[in-house]
């Protein structure tokens, strides 16, 4: 199957090629009668020629033409090959009238799936149907299931098909469920696969297995609980598929900076949509400037900064080398942009604090020549007049800075693109198992924000969403070897990479926030002593210059106070800390449920897709919770 991305190598990020992959699930016992599986076929055609039809219109769309690679859309079908309705749609979906690609998941090994095919009861030619629509597909993946032996209590075949009805859910955009409404016979049936897709999304086309009448649309859980024929399933598909695959419009969302210093950010300066701008964005190189952060935080923690891993490493798995690649440069800008803001809010607390001595300095000067007499009135007003001028000059460094940071938007790029990095990296340990992050709970991390006015990152969701589309996906058998490289890929990359980073984190966040808290205090009761000792002069007599020396001290020290404290609040050091505990424990947990799989069992890649899921969404919890932290940390002026 040709290559769904382009540009991997180059400095820029791809573009992911148009991709829109349907599943089918539905009864395995077609209509006995001519007539009612002529109108099966009828419908399964009209539905799939409505989605090439209007893929191939939103390709068209300008805003499609820019995001995608320019490449013509590619469909494709994700089906079991069970008989009945698995086969149905994939000989109509294959045909040269519609020109599907194939993927085939398979629930067993093929030699023990196609003991499914020679049963008495079953049609004589369904082994040979099944190997000559299997000749078609361009993947087949072997899923690791495991028949019933009661001789041993293992019962694993209704979990088979139940794990490749929901691999099939899992890994497309639509789903032709060809069914009776009724509840399943047992685990692993249409009606559970329904239920799954219905819980978890994508939607449903449903068509009736027995009666004549038109399709039901099935968005989520609700509509399920009450079906009913739609004349307007057509109209809701195309607005779907819409939705799906072009780009979110962007909205500005509402600043909460003062309007004027907006104004002056945009002179000059027309900003693209965050999407485009991902799309030029190249390896950053961080600034001089921009480590101003890490080195603050670094004497802060004694000098104590945490391992970080490059990942580097070679990756061995073909499926987990896409998304390894993919997740590299939003790493890297997300690393860049988040050094440029932090450094901005560290340089703008100095810098403040400067303007205030300064300030300072300026009101003090008289006191000291009075009593000097070293200068002349013009002198001391010489003097005055540089401290004011350098005042002014530090204010203007500040404009300057806080405009900066809101022309190139440091704050807002470093969120979005450390969440795609992060979406990138469970995927990568995911998608080596067949495994992908369920939509809802990708959406989650990205819900509409009042404070903001719009929701800014929805570009991500998208982007990732489309990249899921066009990856590629594991091929092969899921054997114990498999599994086994799969495990060790899901701790090395995903797991022990996060405890080691939450460890450092933690570490070095407590070491700093004791190291501003101590000197908050020691600055605090310098300025009581201070304070002391000036009212004490205050009644000594001829004490006029210590006085005077003590009152611009009184006015320094609170303002290094009041800087520390305002990094500290930026920083948020106690809530990273406790955010990375948290985190610590639940990584250590995932890893221990992870080590104790039986990859010999069947089904244990089930298992292992289970609790790597487990640890990516709790990542992702993580995640949100960092977004909400510091989605109002903007560097403000005032």
């Amino acid at each position: 199957m040709r290559p769904y991305m382009t540009n991997m190598t180059n400095a820029t990020p791809p573009r992911p090629c148009l991709v829109l992959r349907v599943g089918i699930t539905g009864t395995r016992v077609l209509p006995q009668d001519e007539r009612q599986r002529q109108v099966l076929r009828d419908n399964v055609a009209a539905v799939l020629r409505s989605v090439r039809q209007e893929v191939t219109r939103i390709a068209a769309d300008p805003r499609a033409q820019q995001a995608y690679a320019i490449k013509p859309p590619v469909l494709v079908l994700v089906s079991p090959l069970a008989e009945g309705a698995d086969r149905l749609v994939a000989d109509i979906a294959t045909s040269p009238d519609h020109g599907y690609a194939l993927r085939v998941a398979m629930p067993f090994q093929q030699d023990n799936y196609e003991a499914d095919f020679l049963s008495k009861d079953g049609p004589p030619d369904s082994l040979s149907e099944f190997r000559t629509l299997l000749a078609r597909a361009a993947s087949v993946l072997q899923l690791d299931g495991g028949r019933d032996d009661p001789q041993h209590d293992r019962y694993d075949e209704a979990r088979s098909y139940e794990a490749v009805g929901r691999f099939v859910v899992r890994n497309c955009d639509l789903v032709i469920a060809i069914w009776d409404g009724k509840p399943g016979k047992g685990r692993g049936g249409t009606a559970d696969t329904v239920q799954f897709s219905a819980d978890f999304g994508p939607a449903v086309w449903w068509i009736h297995a027995e009666r004549d009448q038109p399709p039901v649309w099935i968005a989520d859980a609700q509509d399920l609980r009450y079906p009913k024929p739609d004349n307007d399933a057509a109209a809701k598909l195309r607005a779907y598929l819409e939705h799906l695959i072009l780009p979110p419009e962007y909205k500005p969302p509402r600043q909460k900076t003062v309007p004027w210093i907006e104004h002056i950010a945009d002179i000059g300066y027309r900003p693209a949509s965050p999407l485009r701008r991902w799309f030029e964005e190249q390896n950053p190189h961080r600034p001089w400037w921009a480590h101003a952060h890490r080195l603050l935080l670094k004497r802060a923690a004694g000098c104590y900064e945490p391992p970080w891993d490059d990942a580097s490493h070679p990756e061995e798995n073909k499926v987990a080398a896409v998304w390894h690649n993919l997740y590299a440069l939003p790493d890297q800008c997300a690393a860049d942009n988040a050094a440029r803001y932090r450094s901005v809010y560290v340089q703008v607390f100095a810098l403040a604090s400067l303007a205030l001595i300064c300030a300072a300095i300026s009101l003090s000067v008289p006191g000291f020549f009075e009593h000097w007499h070293i200068l002349a009135e013009r002198g001391w007003h010489i003097v005055k007049q540089l401290a004011t001028f350098a005042e002014l000059v530090v204010l203007l460094i500040i404009l300057w800075l806080v405009v900066t940071n809101i022309r190139y938007d440091w704050h807002q790029c470093w969120i979005d693109y450390r969440l795609l990095a992060e979406l990138y990296r469970k995927q990568q340990a995911l998608a080596v198992l067949g495994w992908s992050l369920s939509g809802r709970a990708v959406r989650a991390l990205v819900e509409q924000q009042e404070e903001t006015g719009g929701d800014r990152a929805a570009w991500v969701v998208w982007l990732f969403a489309a990249m899921v589309r066009a990856a590629p996906v594991p091929t092969g058998v899921l054997n114990y070897m498999v599994l086994e490289r799969a495990r060790r890929i899901v701790l090395r990359d995903l797991v022990n990479e996060q405890i080691t980073y939450h460890k450092g984190r933690f570490t070095q966040n407590e070491r700093a926030e004791e190291f501003f808290v101590k000197w908050g205090e020691r600055l605090f009761a310098l300025v009581i002593i201070i304070v002391v000792i000036k009212l004490f002069l205050l009644f000594w007599p001829g004490a006029d210059l210590w006085t005077t020396v003590l009152g611009l001290a009184a006015a320094v020290v609170p303002t290094l106070a009041a800087a520390s404290v305002g990094v500290r609040a930026y920083a948020e050091l106690e809530l990273l800390a406790r955010q990375s505990h948290t985190m610590l424990s639940a990584m250590e947990l995932g890893r221990r449920r992870i080590e104790n799989i039986d990859l010999t069992r069947p089904l244990a890649s089930q298992e292992l897709g289970t609790e790597v899921y487990e640890v990516a969404i709790a990542m992702l919890q993580d995640v949100q919770g960092w977004v909400r932290l510091f989605r109002v940390k903007l560097v403000e002026a005032g």
